[in-house]
């Protein structure tokens, strides 16, 4: 079983890191094209996009997540029945956008970024990607991810040369997805050659009952991801928009290593519940060792270093970006150590709980920004979420230990020597070039992990083991 969790690890970090680095030389190409205010507005239009992606979505795609890795000989019934679904709601969504186009927005520049961009909707329908992830074939979930970033860059170099040029930005991220659909579809072609369309409607009450609290719960959720965003846009404040957009952009970078760890526990945590509860217990406690021990020095030394951050990777123009920059990367260490709670409550079919507690933390983000960006603008939208993701993991953690306690404590204050020695270097280095201080401490703690025995001889052993395949 570790043996094939690190091989899955393994392979969605290296097609991940690939992909996400492909993702953020797109991000970087076009906010120094477009400018920081057109920046700004393709900020707040996807972040409108991730909610009608979700209400499109529906919650189908966890759902046959969790059922798939239960079940795998189902996933002939759940593909041709989500598929259908999707496309049915992703019509109606694109339809209903198309009259508020005609006889309410009357098709703004922001508008038509939203158009172009909610074409990606009915794409995703058709995307198989979140089978891979239920039959842990993750080198076609990574290599796809790895496909359909490369072709939206090359698009983007192509098409996109100055701010006049910001309708091109949807075009190429949906010329992306479409070949992210074709390759989907050939790689089922030859492993799953009979899907087909179904319409039962009694089927998509059953399935949408169980689904729909966990899609609620998602949108909730994003709420403190997006809420920051979508307030600024609606104000106007398209410069501050950008400049919180872009801090952002490296959070989205950073939290990569995230979602792979959640994309391989998730279907693991479903069915160890089921199974064994020793077993779900040493695999939560695996992966919060892992996010932390990962998680805490990028955080730290973000912190540290967010002024040359900023500098290196968006220029000048951005350097206002750092303060918010500093509350997300915060906000990211309460994520990260929060990573198995969300996500086992679905695991444990505690939907409805999960449901309730995003709830609580959308009502507290949604307070929070609407009291501190007309104070601070795009600070004041990062310290909301920072805030957020530490009630999150709060209240996480007390519904997840009321089915199963773990040692996270104790996971956190092994980590505490090792990231003081790696602060006071920090410190000590002064104004060398960042990619040097960045190296020179990121030695410094994987040194001090094994001299303060973070990582014990038998972890060692056991880690070299997984090597041999």
């Amino acid at each position: 079983m570790l043996r094939n969790i690190f091989k899955n690890i393994s392979v969605l970090l290296v097609t991940r890191i690939v992909a996400q680095f492909l993702a953020f030389l797109t991000t970087l190409y076009i906010s120094r094209k477009i400018g920081v205010e057109g920046f700004g507005k393709i900020g707040y239009v996807t972040s409108i996009l991730i909610y009608l992606d979700m209400l499109s979505n529906l919650g189908l795609e966890n759902y046959s997540v969790r059922e798939v890795s239960r079940f795998p000989g189902r996933i002939n019934f759940f593909i041709s029945h989500v598929i259908t679904l999707r496309i049915l709601t992703s019509s109606v969504i694109y339809f209903i956008l198309l009259i508020l186009g005609v006889f309410v927005f009357h098709f703004t520049d922001i508008y038509l970024l939203l158009l172009i961009y909610a074409i990606s909707l009915l794409l995703k329908g058709l995307a198989l990607t979140w089978t891979f992830q239920a039959l842990s074939k993750m080198e076609f979930l990574g290599l796809g991810q790895i496909i359909m970033q490369g072709i939206y860059l090359f698009t983007i170099f192509v098409f996109v040369k100055s701010p006049s040029d910001i309708l091109f930005v949807p075009v190429a991220f949906n010329i992306g997805f479409l070949v992210l659909v074709l390759y989907t579809w050939t790689v089922h072609y030859r492993r799953i050659p009979h899907i087909t369309f179904r319409i039962n409607i009694k089927r998509w009450v059953q399935m949408l009952r169980i689904s729909l609290p966990i899609i609620l719960a998602y949108i909730v959720l994003r709420i403190n991801w997006n809420v920051g965003l979508l307030i600024l846009g609606t104000l106007g404040r398209a410069t501050s928009a950008g400049l919180f957009n872009a801090a952002l952009k490296i959070l989205v970078l950073l939290i990569t290593f995230r979602e792979i760890l959640i994309t391989v526990h998730y279907p693991l945590m479903s069915r160890y519940f089921n199974e064994s509860f020793e077993k779900l217990r040493q695999i939560m406690e695996f992966f919060i060792k892992i996010s932390v021990t990962v998680a805490l020095p990028i955080a730290i030394g973000g912190i540290i270093f967010r002024k040359e951050l900023i500098l290196l990777l968006f220029q000048e123009k951005y350097i206002k970006a750092a303060d918010p920059l500093l509350f997300l990367l915060i906000g990211y260490a309460f994520m990260m150590i929060n990573i198995v709670f969300p996500a086992g409550q679905n695991a444990f079919n505690r939907q409805n709980i999960y449901l309730k507690t995003s709830l609580q933390i959308a009502g507290i983000s949604i307070f929070l920004n609407i009291i501190f960006i007309p104070l601070l603008g795009a600070t004041g939208a990062a310290l909301s979420m920072a805030i957020s993701e530490f009630f999150s993991l709060l209240l996480f953690r007390w519904r997840s230990f009321q089915v199963i306690k773990i040692k996270d404590i104790k996971l956190l204050t092994q980590l505490i020597p090792s990231l003081t020695l790696m602060i006071l270097v920090g410190k000590l280095l002064g104004d060398i070039f960042i990619l040097y201080k960045v190296g020179i401490t990121a030695v410094i703690y994987l040194i001090s992990l094994f001299v303060f025995r973070v990582i014990n001889k038998n972890e060692i052993n056991f880690i070299k083991s997984l090597f041999k395949f």
